[in-house]
This record gives structure tokens, sequence and C-alpha cells, in this order.
């Protein structure tokens, strides 16, 4: 893991490296819908009566179901008044993602960033890369697009465990990135951090899939030799068209614009017409965002 240095006017710059990280008595911990569901994204006999059984445990989640269900995308306002109902409208696969979605809402909510607006916009971004990369799975056929959908949520754990657990850093990063104009691995390159190092750690501790833990670990550097690269390259994908949401321009954005941009399209076969469809399912999925 590399090493992570945050600099300091009166003193030596302490280190943020793999031994610190597992000292570290407040690390973030996989909340309990997640590792059911992770375990079941491929399982071909879930069902809709398994996932009742599962939000009815967690008070906070069958709300969050049941305000889902009653939005006005659906058409059912104030008329779904239990979970089983609200599952029935909002079906399997979107139950699932919204419990997967939760718990990285769960995970930030734990941070000292979450009341920030830096909170909300690392959960917004979560979210949409994981529509992305299930949209672009779709596009390419790689399945339903369950397992791409988590992927993209969790390709920034590491920002997630670096917002948790040291919080100055995480704003250390911020700060530069905006005042230079950087994207975010060039500010972090100041500080001598990787937020995929981390979440890689994060991701081994917590006994991820190792496609998962391949995603976090390798999502800005999709070529070389993966396992799993078809899937890091679509993530990265995923990330790249997101982050090109908020540019005025369409298109992706610098550096995601470069060898590992064609890399992935390359790997996945994709073409204008493809990206161009996915920017406008994303565009439609922004309606469904559920809150915090």
């Amino acid at each position: 893991m590399h090493l992570a240095r945050l600099e300091r006017r009166d003193e030596t710059p302490p280190l943020i490296n793999e031994k610190v990280l597992r000292g570290i008595s407040t690390l973030p911990v996989l909340p309990a819908v997640w590792q059911r569901l992770l375990t079941c994204l491929e399982d071909p006999w879930s069902s809709l009566g398994e996932m009742e059984a599962l939000i009815r445990q967690e008070q906070g989640l069958s709300a969050r179901v049941l305000s889902q269900a009653n939005s006005s995308f659906y058409g059912f306002s104030g008329r779904v008044t239990n979970v089983k109902m609200a599952l029935q409208v909002l079906g399997l696969q979107e139950a699932r993602r919204l419990c997967l979605g939760d718990g990285i809402g769960q995970l930030m909510r734990a941070s000292r960033l979450y009341r920030q607006a830096e909170g909300q916009m690392l959960w917004r971004h979560a979210l949409l890369t994981a529509e992305a990369a299930a949209l672009l799975a779709r596009e390419v056929g790689r399945g339903d697009g369950e397992t791409a959908f988590a992927a993209g949520l969790l390709h920034d754990l590491g920002k997630v465990l670096l917002a948790a657990c040291f919080p100055l850093a995480y704003q250390s990063v911020r700060q530069i990135q905006q005042r230079e104009g950087l994207t975010w691995r060039e500010a972090e390159d100041r500080l001598n951090l990787d937020h995929q190092s981390m979440g890689l750690f994060l991701a081994q501790r917590w006994g991820l899939p190792p496609l998962l833990a391949e995603v976090i670990g390798r999502h800005h550097q999709p070529q070389g030799q993966l396992e799993h690269g078809p899937t890091v390259a679509l993530v990265h994908l995923a990330d790249a068209l997101v982050l090109a949401l908020d540019q005025p321009q369409p298109g992706p954005p610098s550096p995601a614009g470069g060898a590992a941009w064609e890399h992935g399209l390359q790997v996945l076969g994709l073409g204008p017409a493809a990206l161009e469809a996915c920017r406008q399912g994303l565009k439609q999925r922004l309606e469904m965002l559920p809150p915090m």
C-alpha cells in the first residue's frame, strides 16, 4: 500500500499505511443488510419474500423502502402502507438496489462529513456510478446488472474510509483539488494518498468477493492482467460518465478520456450510441434517487 502523508508545519508528517489502518479501532463495519445482499446478488432463487424478511429487521431501511414506494415516481403516493406492498411496487431488482444504496448511506452517516455537503456528494456519486454501471452492463449484455451495480456502488470505498477515519486528510485533498483545479487522484498524489489502496484494504478486511475487491482497488487502472478486467473497465467508464454529468460539455472528464478510458471502450466494445443511451438513462435515474 502506498504511504499517505499529511503535511503539517510543526512536525514530521504522520504516515497512513496498512499498519496504521490495522490499528484503528473505529474502522467502518460492513452493514448487516449488505452481508446478506452481497452474497445473494447472483442467486436466481432469491424472492421478494426473503427481501421482505430482511428489510423488516431494519427499522430505518423499512422506512426508506416505504418512502421510495410512495414517491411520485411510482404513482402510489400515500397508498403504500407496509413493506410487502412496497416491494410489490418496487420489484425485486429495485428493492435490492435500494438496500445496497442504504448501506453506503449508513457508512456515510458514520463519517464526520455526513452533515456537510461533501457527504451528500459522495453518496450521490456512489449511487449514480452504480446506476451507470448497471446501464452499461445491460448495453454490453453482461447479465442483469446487479453485480455491476454493487461494484459501482462500492468503487470509492477508500474515499469513505478516508472521510470516516481521516477527515482532515480528506478535506486537505478536496482543498488542493479545488484550489488548483486538479482531479481527485492528482490532488491525492500531492499528499501521497491512494483511495484505491485504502478501499482495497477495507474490502479485504470485510471479506468482500474478489471481483468487488478488484474493482475497488483498480477502478482507475483497468489496464493490465486482471482477473475481472471487464468489470473493472466497466466501472471505470461508469465513474467517468457520472463525473461528466456535471460538465458543461458532454464527454468523459480528463484524465478519464485517456488510455484507461480508451481501454475500457475497447474491452467492452462500446461505441458512441451505447454511451449516449447510458447518459440519457442516468438523467432519468436522477429522478429516482432516494433521500440519504
